[in-house]
């Protein structure tokens, strides 16, 4: 038997059980449709599922969260009961107290944040409590309204407040009981202190500066951080810096900057010591509050817009502008609920159990959420080699877990996306020397084997051809040959310090 015919013999054999998948696949799912008995697919989602800590004991949680924002969204907007943290993320249903929302960008459980911004509304006079624990307060899981492009809670003293977004900006609406007089506490940076004893042994804290700064024409700030919790086993990237800008519909009255002190909470985060009437401030733990006029005729509402970026704050401001040019609260909604109309009514399901349509369109929302798209107006910051590049990226790729059955389905059900995704992957294999496993945003080191390839090979045999073809073969090639340094002295465990070189295939 010739190599030529073992060849051809194997392509037609790939492309026949490729065929028989998919016919099985359709066999119970009907690709194409929108509706599904009178609802669409988005109204089957249910995104507090999985979102409860309870019976869990190696962590704390399950790892996921109600995200809010649009499919392979750079950011998800989340309401936060809990500071993230290895084996933590930011939401616990079991939980009833609100200390604020996130802008995140956590992929799992066990992986860190990174580049993460939140903020706490509450009403009050005078300085607003500033640390984590402290500002919390009580809310109803059972009362929210969630689902993907939507949320709205009320947390005590009545103040409601609803989020939507878009890929890199995000559109917050806060209703404050009238009279009240309106607070908002901006975190930039923060400490990381995982919550159990074991982590900490493994993790330490990590902490790295971030900053605030304050507008004269009080409409807006400006915060910027250096946070990546994965540091200790990435590569150093001493130009990365997330940035985001938060405007309001009115201006503030009053304002005031805060840094960590030299006091420790219960939990081992450090205190913060207000400065009232800052404008600007850099440290580890960092942030900002702002008051606004109270309203004595009715209710009060307050409108934020917030844009982030990974390359500058210019660039946050024109990803904010890009994609929301107004204030408009309801329409932006609308946008994002027509592309989660889109990609989730690919697939109509034909079955008589609400439990089963509930449970099948939650998990394609998951799987639609990651990984996420960094490119901003055609660059991307790439933490592979620490600088700005031409084209597109993705990151958040838990490729060891999702290369067998999520990138597979993706191919069924966002084609659209496959191209730039596995673009991406060549452009880090290029950028940072090998192919990554589990990027965090960097090489995180954590991974065996060779998923990235997999990906790639099963993209090319499915048909698409819209990246570098010789790039993405010399990466493979090379993964396949040239062994990583010191592949038989690192361990590749999730506790493993950074030893200046990618993960292993073998």
């Amino acid at each position: 038997m010739t190599q030529d015919f073992l060849r051809k013999w194997m392509s037609g054999f790939w492309r026949l059980m490729t065929g028989m998948r998919r016919v099985l696949l359709l066999t119970f799912l009907v690709v194409g449709g929108g509706e599904c008995f009178g609802k669409t697919a988005v109204e089957y989602v249910d995104s507090l599922l999985g979102t409860s800590s309870k019976g869990y004991t190696i962590g704390e949680h399950s790892g996921l969260m109600p995200f809010v924002g649009v499919p392979f969204g750079s950011v998800q907007w989340v309401p936060m009961t809990d500071p993230s943290e290895e084996g933590r993320v930011s939401f616990d249903s079991e939980k009833t107290t609100l200390l604020g929302y996130v802008g995140t960008r956590q992929m799992a459980i066990w992986m860190g944040e990174w580049g993460q911004f939140s903020f706490m509304p509450s009403t009050g006079e005078g300085v607003p409590p500033c640390d984590l624990r402290a500002r919390g307060l009580p809310f109803d899981n059972k009362a929210e309204d969630v689902y993907p492009p939507y949320y709205s809670r009320t947390a005590a003293g009545g103040v409601v407040t609803e989020c939507t977004a878009l890929s890199h900006a995000a559109i917050y609406r806060i209703t404050f009981p009238q009279g009240a007089v309106p607070r908002i506490v901006m975190d930039a940076s923060r400490d990381y202190c995982p919550p159990k004893p074991w982590l900490k042994k493994i993790f330490g804290v990590n902490v790295a500066p971030g900053g605030v700064r304050l507008a004269q024409d009080r409409h807006w700030v400006s915060l910027w951080n250096r946070d990546i919790v994965d540091q200790f086993r990435s590569p150093r990237l001493p130009n990365f810096c997330a940035r985001q800008v938060m405007e309001f519909s009115e201006p503030f009255v009053a304002q005031g900057t805060f840094v960590g002190g030299a006091e420790k909470d219960d939990e081992g985060y450090v205190k913060a010591v207000v400065s009232e009437g800052g404008e600007t401030c850099e440290a580890d733990r960092a942030g900002a509050y702002v008051l606004f006029a109270p309203r004595d005729d009715g209710p009060k509402t307050i409108l934020v817009r917030l844009g982030v970026s990974l390359i500058g704050e210019a660039e946050a401001r024109a990803n904010l502008d890009g994609e929301m040019s107004g204030w408009d609260f309801d329409a932006v909604k609308a946008a994002a609920r027509t592309l989660w109309e889109r990609k989730l009514g690919v697939v109509s399901i034909k079955t008589m159990s609400e439990e089963i349509k509930t449970t099948f369109y939650t998990a394609l929302y998951h799987a639609q959420l990651f990984p996420r798209e960094i490119t901003e107006r055609g660059r991307y910051y790439s933490a592979f080699d620490d600088r700005v590049h031409a084209g597109v990226a993705y990151t958040g790729y838990s490729l060891w877990d999702t290369y067998r059955s999520e990138h597979a389905l993706l191919t069924l059900v966002a084609p659209e996306r496959v191209d730039g995704m596995v673009q991406s992957l060549v452009n880090a294999a290029r950028e940072g020397g090998a192919l990554p496993k589990y990027p965090n945003p960097a090489y995180t080191g954590v991974m065996v084997g060779a998923p990235a390839e997999i990906v790639i090979a099963e993209a090319y045999a499915k048909g698409f051809r819209d990246f570098d073809l010789r790039q993405a073969y010399e990466a493979v090639r090379r993964n396949a040959t040239v062994p990583a340094p010191n592949d038989g002295t690192v361990r590749w465990s999730p506790g493993e310090w950074w030893t200046g070189h990618p993960e292993s295939r073998g």
